[in-house]
């Protein structure tokens, strides 16, 4: 699940050492990256990024390195959760996995074997309690609202745009709760999909849903700020769905959990319901006319989400791409022909890409308040730039 690790802050010395860590970037004006060591360079890179998240519409596309700084756990960490489990060494023996600590092969394999013999209890039993270990370990991350400032500051950047264009539109891979969490200890309003009333169950229709405010005194109604459309691509651990309903529970079952788990077969249960919705939604946003996709902390291991991306690189001419990850600059200079990173860095040569090597931390501290200013204030600090002189 890890994409990207937690990380230094490259806008300052490291742990006090004199040496210093500085973002690293590409714009689409260049085929290097440059760094926010020299001032004109981060000030590009601010300026780059204010106008970017002030498009008309704004989509982000969080994966696990958005909650892996959150103290999430780590592909490598639920691997180590299901070796210790009852008869996982038997399991593997039945499903006949051998080397490697892949916990997404070896769901695949299970899932493979529980279709030709599904009374094999201890593979079947394994399996379920690979996946009640998952729901455990992503329960956990951001109960301490410490490891949530990340994404309560995102929340709160984004949250100050301009009420005349679109809500953003938060998608996630993640089963947990970082978002819902964060957008609780702000007082902000996620649109979910879900009902408002008790309990609250799963309706498309509710993504069309907005929230303003009307005082008795006046008919007009203004749009609040501080409302994002959240839509959780691969389900959440506190969705459940029985008897043909998707509702929001505690402590859901392994039985009745609405989760894409890792294992080869997710392209095709995203594309059951409710993932369906939310892929159709997810697509509809990619051919948005003046879109930006900030993708953050995500692998491109999941092709049926970057595939799309790619396609709307090439057909839609007022998309622009952000891709933030702590080794994006590695990835791509050292790419493997035919990989997606390969495809990337091919892409961001003629396309409107940006490639920030960041950690989510330090990308959510480098984005500039997005504030409107007057156009007072706008004028006084482009002269500001032109003359060299700082505000």
């Amino acid at each position: 699940m890890s994409d990207d690790g937690s990380g230094f802050n490259p806008l300052s010395p490291l742990n006090g050492s004199s040496a210093s860590k500085y973002v690293r970037f590409r714009l689409p004006d260049s085929t290097s990256f440059r760094d926010t060591r020299k001032k004109e360079d981060a000030q590009q890179l601010k300026d780059y990024l204010k106008t970017s998240l002030q498009m008309q519409h704004l989509a982000l596309l969080c994966g696990s390195g958005t909650s892996t700084e959150a103290r999430g756990p780590s592909m490598s960490d639920l691997w180590k959760g299901a070796a210790v489990l009852k008869d996982f060494d038997a399991a593997l023996s039945a499903v006949s996995y051998q080397g490697g600590k892949d916990i997404e092969e070896f769901l695949s394999r299970c899932d493979a074997l529980l279709e030709l013999t599904p009374n094999n209890k201890i593979v079947a039993d394994t399996r379920e309690a690979t996946v009640e270990m998952i729901l455990a370990r992503c329960r956990e991350v951001g109960t301490d609202p410490s490891t949530l400032i990340p994404h309560q500051d995102l929340l709160k950047k984004v949250a100050r745009r301009r009420a005349r264009d679109s809500r953003v539109k938060v998608f996630t891979t993640n089963y947990d709760l970082c978002f819902e969490r964060a957008a609780a200890e702000l007082g902000i309003v996620p649109i979910d999909g879900f009902s408002f009333g008790s309990p609250r169950r799963f309706d498309p229709r509710f993504f069309d849903f907005d929230v303003v405010r009307r005082t008795s005194s006046s008919e007009a109604v203004t749009f609040i700020s501080g409302v994002f459309q959240y839509l959780k691509l691969h389900g959440s651990v506190d969705w459940s769905a029985r008897n043909g309903r998707i509702e929001v529970m505690q402590n859901v079952s392994p039985q009745d959990a609405c989760l894409i788990y890792p294992a080869r077969a997710k392209f095709q249960r995203s594309y059951q319901q409710p993932h369906l919705e939310l892929m159709a939604r997810y697509l509809a946003a990619l051919r948005e006319h003046n879109t930006c996709l900030v993708i953050v902390g995500f692998g491109f291991s999941d092709a049926h989400l970057y595939a799309p991306i790619f396609a709307a690189l090439r057909s839609n001419p007022h998309f622009r791409l952000i891709v933030v990850s702590r080794t994006i600059d590695q990835k791509v200079e050292s790419a493997k022909p035919g990989s997606p990173y390969a495809e990337l860095s091919e892409l961001a040569a003629r396309s409107d890409v940006s490639l920030v090597a960041a950690s989510f931390t330090d990308f959510v501290s480098t984005i500039p308040d997005l504030a409107a200013l007057s156009p007072a204030h706008e004028l006084e600090a482009a002269v500001l730039r032109v003359t060299g002189k700082s505000e």
